[in-house]
């Protein structure tokens, strides 16, 4: 038979409280190494963040650099054979691309008249183009950017035999005085 005393009253009492303890602290720890691994994934993801925020600035410091470095130079070009040929080859370098081009609209043809163009767009030098005709017609009649990134596939309004094999075009109208007197296209794979 068992009688419990004061001893024993005591030894459970005190067992009974490092047992409490113990668990409290474990669940302290398991609450504390949740908070690290959530912690620490918002660090990351927090990382991340600013790691793609940087690229992008890089990239616009890039950008700036480059439009920054043009007008420099076409202030000091005064013909506009060599204008173009500098404008496209920078849209050729700033944006990867494989071809560039640029035509100015003739005021009294209403035609897009290309001046020499680099890369793959070379054979559209000289070329004239109804305003309204292909994408190009299409950003001059909607004052609209033009981009399409399956051109061989989903054309649209492009004149994909002018394309040649190039996968993306982009267009953009050059607009003066809220009037359209050009547009830049660029192209690549």
């Amino acid at each position: 038979e068992i009688s419990y005393t004061q001893q024993h009253q005591e030894l459970l009492e005190f067992v009974s409280t490092q047992i409490a303890l113990a668990i409290e602290r474990k669940t302290a720890q398991q609450e504390l190494h949740m908070l690290n691994l959530e912690l620490e994934a918002k660090v990351a993801a927090r990382t991340t963040q600013l790691n793609e925020q940087l690229v992008e600035l890089q990239q616009r410091e890039r950008e700036l650099t480059t439009v920054v470095e043009l007008a420099q130079i076409l202030r000091q070009t005064h013909k506009r054979a060599e204008m173009y040929a500098i404008i496209q080859s920078y849209m050729l370098d700033a944006l990867g691309a494989q071809g560039a081009s640029l035509a100015i609209l003739d005021a009294e043809t209403l035609e897009l008249v290309y001046a020499q163009g680099m890369g793959v767009f070379q054979p559209h030098s000289g070329l004239r183009l109804a305003k309204g005709v292909g994408a190009a017609g299409w950003v001059m009649r909607n004052v609209s950017i033009y981009i399409n990134n399956d051109i061989q596939n989903t054309p649209g309004p492009a004149l994909v035999h002018l394309s040649g094999d190039i996968k993306s075009l982009m267009i953009v109208p050059m607009i003066v005085d809220d009037q359209v007197i050009g547009m830049l296209e660029v192209g690549g794979d």
